[in-house]
């Protein structure tokens, strides 16, 4: 689900500058996990595995970006229904 969201996000967002794709990363990690329910991956947490590159307005603010490009909570509904398809 991580590289679904990132490829995603990039392709909707053509000027996207390579200095942040390890954000876009890291945040596209925690929408994934978000959508497991089963982990948790806290902006702390995750701005940590980044060697504290990223304060938490920056990490929100590409959240926030992310779920307005993916149209995140239409694409939650499809991607369950198709999963539950596939069990």
């Amino acid at each position: 689900m991580t590289i679904i969201y990132m490829d995603m996000y990039v392709k909707n967002t053509p000027s996207v500058q390579i200095e942040i794709y390890q954000l876009i990363g890291i945040v596209a990690l925690m929408l994934a996990v978000k959508m497991q329910e089963d982990v948790v991956l806290t902006q702390e947490q995750a701005n940590m595995e980044c060697q504290n590159q990223y304060n938490i307005q920056m990490m929100e603010a590409v959240e926030h970006d992310m779920f307005k490009k993916l149209n995140y909570f239409k694409l939650i509904k499809k991607l369950a229904s198709w999963t539950h398809c596939t069990r």
